[in-house]
């Protein structure tokens, strides 16, 4: 439990200020959510263009109400944080098998890993590689009911 509170407090505010750090990746971001939803062409365009400026000053919001200098930074050190306290040197948090702590780092990390810039740049930037190829060993892959 100690670990669920900890990426819920810690994790998740970081959210917002990386996937839509700039306009460009805001867009990116919402060409993504755009991939994958039933919205109509109309939709889609009015979607990507006045959503992705909404969350970029959202993520600007966050940002300064967070007090977070560089926000990639701060991305890369809570996950090596993570990684070293909660994981160290086992497999998982859990240790052979993943715990639910896992689970939900995996959930934000796999909604990360779709964010292509954002991702790049945690997967060069933290040792996040092995143990997130471990958890999709575990879990699967990404499953959409239309």
């Amino acid at each position: 439990m100690v670990w669920r509170k900890w990426i819920d407090e810690n994790i998740m505010k970081l959210l917002s200020p990386n996937i839509y750090r700039t306009p460009r990746e805001a867009f990116q971001a919402f060409e993504y959510i755009n991939s994958i939803s039933n919205f109509s062409s109309a939709q889609k365009i009015i979607n990507k263009v006045f959503g992705a400026a909404v969350m970029y000053l959202v993520a600007k919001r966050n940002k300064k109400k967070h007090e977070l200098g560089d926000e990639r930074q701060s991305l890369y050190d809570a996950v090596d944080h993570w990684l070293a306290k909660a994981v160290g040197n086992k497999k998982f948090a859990g240790g052979d098998v993943p715990s639910v702590a896992d689970i939900d780092m995996y959930g934000v990390m796999k909604a990360l890993s779709m964010m292509k810039c954002t991702w790049t740049d945690v997967d060069k930037n933290t040792s996040v590689k092995d143990w997130f190829r471990r958890m999709e060993d575990k879990i699967g892959g990404s499953s959409r009911v239309i």
